[in-house]
């Protein structure tokens, strides 16, 4: 289920960088390689189109995305128009992380056989890929009929690679030269769509594919050995230090939001930063990935587009671009004080509160919580650059070196082998920039006792309300978990002011931290940082006491006086410096071996206070903690932060809500996710306004899911009513809002913990209920209708039309939608063999009638079944509708020269004659064949017809070769060894046709025989009246008579004629005159 989301988009686009591949090499060229019109680019989108390769197996392709990174784990692969011997059998598939490095096998294996042409199939990869990859190469190593014809092609109609886009990763590292070509997003394809358009996965702007970026992805400058040129060794690590600090920034950000206006004020304000820095070290600009006037301009069109499918053009102001353009050519101040002052402005309207950089900060100030809960730490607490992280590498044994940034002097801490693991987290900057963004503890053991100190992000903090919120809610909570606490507070002597007068200020801010301060005030160490050498602690503890009668004396501070925890605070900080007891520290005393050593602090810290010189007998004490921390520190938000974080949950939710219109996934995704996290972090604070929000938009979610849901149930149940065929456009439309719902649900339930009914599992259902539903209909009507299973119900095709549909349009993980298509095909299937055996066995008994029917089914198959059965059925059809003429010339000839063998006159031919009757069959299959209802649809008759009159005409001739050899005409004709074949045209002329077209002949026979018989009698009659003794009668001739007269009565009787009177009488009497002989 986690894969669904994964697979479901194509990451190839018609327009990607494709070449072909033949022979397993990567070819540049198209070669003689494709035929016109069948180039590689074809396969990127769905047919008519195909690519052809001539060199045939390990023909492929290698494709370059053109969204970026993307991580596949399926392919779908459709099969081309022409003969399927030319389709894959087997697929390999690489991946390239970059333009130059090696690739990587993703996933090889076997293709099915295609069952159809344009057939579209899905294979998902058996092992997961979990890689980003910027290009893929797609090898098919066999094709389908390779081993008989070495010569055969290779085709494919589109390939898909299933996945998503990855984002920015090192792969994006693939420039060939210091100043990639930069490609700016095109919003006209950017997803500010309709709710029916296809989701549309996070995609990056191809911006950020230019900008190089190393593994940890930041944004690099591909020009250091230029700088390195340019700059000395000072200004250089200068340079770089912002440098860094830019990219670090942009980088991280624009990694996390999707496409969306804020992105690309991002992106617009990163490149100005860099112009200006650029321009302010008198660097050449061709030195760093800088958009050009024409890249900056259809960023601007981007910018306006995404504005205005987000609402936002009514409270987000940005310069015109003739006057950026104006801007971007003055110096570098001029684009600081002109440009960025304006892009900041518009990013403040339209995010006053940082969320990524807020979450990031409450979800680190979480980690450290448990780090230091249950432990007892000292809290160093003061503004921001007041020396809080110096402190920390001062009191951890740190040495320090002089730096100048800028002209600025900076200490900054050396790290040695033996410096606490823990020290690298803590960096320090010149002035007072904030480098502490969440709490740090550092463990440093002293005196047998170990020391957890906590540095913590600024009072005041110049990063603005997100570390106030940090400060003020999850480093509170961090501390709430602790066993016991020791304030450190650190004031800096640039902070305080000629006389002090900022001090009240920077404690009443502590104060709202500390919600007891009359117990807490016991547990509070001093330390007072950046003052100057003369300004020692008698000269701190003076000022302080100076400060307490400015308060009573100025108009403008008085009101600090009526604050009573800010006047206790004043109170303990002059009596814990009183008689000089202040603890100073500055690096450069330390340095110089002045001051004091981090054993006089830690000593403090860790409970011990010497009584000098004995002159008590007090044994050491510990310094009191605060060891209800619960109690002691109270969570507190500014009204100024709490007003920004108000309004920046307008605009989440306002995003929230448009993104959710446009069906924006990675947008809205983006804004519940950031809504979920506030909540949860805030929840713990019992914000309501944050917990609303989120459930605000979480209703929203499920109310949308809801009327999705809705509508996918009204288009499947107007789809599957009968007599509804075109329904695969509304099943599309249905399996876009289904991926919707998916993807919402997907996403709710990421932020939600809430049970709610799922929707997908509903809808899932009713397409699997709808599936049965049309499986059970197919069956039961093949079922029902044995003799005329495919017309006996004309609704079966639109059934399993829209089971293919449904399998095709709804391409859910469940198998079970295909399993029940296959099902109701192999019903069809089984019926389709049935009516092949049917069709056999009814011809074969001559029952033409139900042959006829069962020509009729297999018609219906080819025209109306077709794709829906594995076997042919249009070579079904075709081979049964020509069982009757199918070689029905050599039947012909078979027939032709039996008849010649039934009517040999020479010789003993009893083996050759074979039964007429198998004739007069022949005949009366052709006439049923003929006279059977409809076989005209199938069978072309006039072959029927032409094959009957051949063998008539044989008859006919037959007939006359017998008349000729009998000498018919002749007044004496012959009729002896006549007998058999007057036996066997008799049995001819049983078939009516033959009858009537040998009658003629026939008559001519019988005269003949007649006349045979009178010649006979002459012959007879002569024998008879000769006047000579009986004993010169020609006995032999008188026989010769009698065996002739024998054989023309044989041949009358099979002729079924009635015998002559004067026959009988010559019969009679020659019969007589035997005997008496």
């Amino acid at each position: 289920r986690n894969m669904d989301i994964e697979i479901t988009s194509n990451v190839l686009s018609s327009d990607d960088d494709i070449k072909l591949v033949a022979d397993d090499r990567y070819m540049d060229y198209k070669g003689p390689f494709s035929p016109p019109n069948e180039e590689v680019q074809n396969c990127l989108v769905p047919p008519p189109g195909k690519y052809a390769n001539m060199s045939g197996p390990g023909s492929g392709l290698i494709v370059t995305p053109k969204c970026g990174p993307t991580i596949i784990n399926a392919m779908c692969l459709t099969s081309a128009n022409d003969v399927d011997n030319r389709d894959p059998t087997s697929f390999k598939i690489w991946g390239y992380k970059s333009m130059h490095t090696d690739c990587t096998l993703i996933a090889e294996g076997q293709i099915p056989l295609f069952s159809e042409r344009h057939q579209r199939q899905k294979l998902v990869f058996v092992t997961p890929n979990k890689e980003a990859y910027i290009r893929y190469k797609v090898v098919f190593p066999t094709v389908k009929n390779m081993d008989m014809d070495p010569q055969i092609w290779f085709q494919i109609g589109q390939v898909e690679l299933l996945g998503i886009v990855a984002g920015p990763t090192a792969a994006d590292a693939v420039a060939t030269s210091s100043v990639p070509q930069v490609e700016v997003p095109d919003c006209k394809h950017s997803g500010y769509q309709q709710s029916t358009a296809p989701i549309r996965e996070h995609q990056e702007p191809e911006l950020l594919q230019d900008l190089l970026q190393d593994d940890d992805g930041i944004l690099m400058s591909s020009s250091d050995m230029s700088v390195e040129r340019q700059l000395s060794l000072d200004s250089r690590e200068f340079f770089m230090r912002q440098a860094d600090q830019i990219r670090s920034a942009s980088g991280k950000v624009l990694g996390n939001i999707p496409e969306c206006a804020e992105k690309t004020l991002l992106l617009l304000n990163y490149n100005l930063q860099m112009l200006e820095l650029y321009k302010k070290n008198n660097l050449s600009l061709s030195t760093e990935c800088l958009l050009d006037v024409r890249k900056m301009r259809s960023l601007y069109d981007c910018l306006d587009t995404q504005l205005e499918a987000e609402d936002l053009t009514s409270s987000i102001r940005v310069p015109a671009f003739h006057d950026l353009e104006t801007i971007m050519s003055k110096g570098h101040a001029d684009i600081k004080r002109e440009g960025l002052d304006v892009f900041s402005t518009a990013l403040k309207q339209l995010r006053p509160v940082n969320t990524d950089h807020l979450i990031e900060l409450m979800d680190s100030g979480m980690e450290t919580s448990k780090s230091i809960k249950d432990k007892d730490i000292v809290l160093l607490l003061g503004h921001t650059g007041v020396g809080k992280s110096t402190l920390i590498h001062f009191l951890s044994g740190s040495k320090f070196e002089e730096k100048f940034d800028d002209s600025d002097l900076h200490f900054e801490p050396v790290l040695n082998q033996e410096s606490c693991s823990d020290l690298h987290q803590v960096t320090t900057s010149p002035g007072n920039q904030s480098d502490t963004k969440s709490i740090l503890p550092v463990k440093v053991r002293h005196g047998g006792h170990e020391i957890v100190l906590c540095d913590c992000p600024g009072l005041g903090d110049t990063e603005g309300c997100e570390v106030d919120l940090l400060n003020g809610l999850a480093i509170v909570r961090a501390v709430h978990g602790c066993r016991s606490v020791r304030p450190l507070v650190v004031i800096s002597g640039k902070d305080v002011g000629s006389r002090w007068d900022k001090l009240p200020k920077q404690m009443l801010e502590l104060t709202q931290f500390l919600c007891n301060i009359d117990e807490a005030k016991i547990a509070i160490t001093y330390v007072f940082t950046k003052f100057a050498e003369h300004e020692n602690s008698r000269f701190i503890h003076k000022k302080l006491k100076e400060l307490q009668d400015l308060l009573q004396q100025r108009q403008d501070l008085r009101g600090y006086l009526s604050n009573h925890s800010l006047t206790v605070l004043l109170e303990d900080i002059v009596s814990k410096t009183k008689d000089g007891k202040a603890f100073r520290f500055h690096p450069r005393d330390y340095m110089a071996g002045k001051g004091p050593e981090p054993s006089e602090l830690l000593d403090h810290l860790t409970g011990k206070i010497e009584d000098d010189e004995k002159k008590n007998e007090k044994k050491n004490e510990k310094i009191k903690a605060i060891t209800n921390p619960s109690q002691a520190f109270a969570y507190f938000i500014s009204s100024d932060t709490r007003s920004a974080l108000d309004l920046q949950l307008g605009i989440i939710t306002r995003s929230f809500q448009n993104a959710l219109k446009r069906m924006d996934m990675p947008l809205l995704e983006y804004r519940l996710m950031q809504l979920g996290k506030l909540a949860f972090h805030f929840g713990q604070f019992r914000m309501a306004n944050v917990i609303a929000a989120f459930n605000e938009c979480v209703l929203l979610v499920v109310k949308s899911e809801s009327e999705m849901h809705d509508i996918i149930m009204k288009v499947l149940e107007r789809s599957m009513k009968d007599h509804n065929s075109a329904i695969e456009d509304d099943l599309k439309y249905a399996y876009t809002q289904f991926e919707h719902l998916k993807r919402l649900e997907h996403v709710r339930g990421s932020c939600d913990d809430k049970e709610r009914t799922s929707y997908v599992e509903s809808c899932e259902h009713a397409f699997i209920q709808a599936q049965e539903k049309l499986c059970k209909s197919v069956s039961h009507a093949l079922e029902g209708a044995l003799c005329t299973p495919f017309t006996g119900n004309p609704l079966i095709p639109e059934w399993l039309d829209k089971m293919r549909n449904l399998r095709d349009c709804i391409p859910l993980s469940l198998s079970l939608l295909s399993t029940l298509y296959d099902t109701a095909r192999g019903a069809v299937e089984e019926a389709l063999m049935s009516c092949v055996d049917v069709a056999y066995k009814t011809f074969s008994a001559g029952d033409f009638d139900q042959y006829v029917i069962m020509l009729d089914q297999l018609l219906c198959a080819q025209e109306k079944f077709v794709g829906h059965t594995q076997s042919d059925a249009v070579e079904s059809y075709r081979k049964m509708k020509d069982l009757p003429v199918a070689g029905h010339e050599e039947y012909l000839e078979n027939m032709i020269s039996g008849l010649r063998a039934m009517f040999n006159m020479s010789g003993d031919t009893q083996s050759l004659q074979p039964d007429p009757g198998n004739i007069i069959r022949a005949l009366e299959t052709f006439d049923s064949l003929c006279k059977a209802e409809g076989i005209s649809r199938h069978v072309q008759i006039q072959i029927l017809k032409d094959t009957k009159v051949s063998l008539l005409d044989e008859c006919d001739s037959i007939f006359q070769d017998m008349c000729k050899q009998m000498s018919l005409d002749s007044e004496a004709p012959t009729i002896t060894g006549m007998q058999g074949c007057v036996n066997r045209l008799a049995v001819l002329r049983q078939y009516p046709s033959i009858h009537l077209r040998t009658t003629d002949l026939w008559n001519s026979l019988f005269n003949g025989v007649v006349r045979h018989i009178n010649a006979t009698k002459e012959c007879a009659t002569a024998i008879m009246s000769k006047e000579c003794l009986w004993s010169d009668i020609e006995i032999s001739d008188l026989t010769d008579c009698m065996i002739k007269l024998h054989d023309a009565e044989s041949i009358l009787n099979s002729m079924q004629m009635p015998l002559q009177g004067a026959f009988q009488d010559i019969t009679l009497h020659i019969s007589e005159m035997c005997e008496k002989i």
